[in-house]
């Protein structure tokens, strides 16, 4: 009898299932709510749900709380791990632009990460295009999002305070 070939399974609160051409094994998961797809990097179905179940456990003993951090405060650690870094001070010098979306974000009320909206993101910009030319503009703003939370997906540095 031929052995069939195993496509995809149940496993907890997701799906093992083949992808792409050579057929490997990913994880398709929610956590807290948020989808989540995570290679497992074998073809082995066995291997596959065996890395499944690690990945799953792994997950659930590192769900943290969102953060309550007030703005000024991360923006005094974020500012020390550059420091910390050994980033030039022209480098510095543009996230220091942050401190003024801080103030910004004061006058309306936002005192904690959590609080900050694209909305909000949107609202300073505009007021700061009215003072400012097109290209100090985009710089700030890029500092301004290399600070903020909303990409979360650059993990290429070591978690700050900023990034949570």
């Amino acid at each position: 009898m031929k052995r069939q070939k195993l496509d995809s399974f149940p496993l907890a609160n997701g799906v093992v299932r083949r992808r792409g051409k050579r057929g490997i094994f990913i994880f398709d998961h929610r956590v807290n709510g948020e989808h989540r797809r995570c290679s497992l990097g074998t073809m082995d179905p066995i291997e596959a749900r065996s890395r499944a179940t690690m990945l799953l456990l792994n997950q659930q003993s590192n769900v943290a709380a969102p953060s309550r951090m007030a703005l000024t405060e991360a923006y005094d650690r974020f500012t020390q791990t550059l420091e910390v870094n050994n980033r030039s001070p022209k480098t510095l010098a543009k996230y220091r632009e942050i401190k003024n979306f801080i103030d910004f974000l004061a006058k309306r009320g936002v005192k904690f990460m959590h609080q900050i909206t694209p909305m909000l993101f949107d609202d300073y910009r505009s007021i700061r295009a009215q003072k400012l030319k097109a290209r100090t503009l985009n710089n700030h703003g890029a500092s301004s999002r290399a600070g903020s939370s909303l990409p979360r997906a650059a993990n290429r540095y070591p978690p700050t305070p900023w990034r949570i």
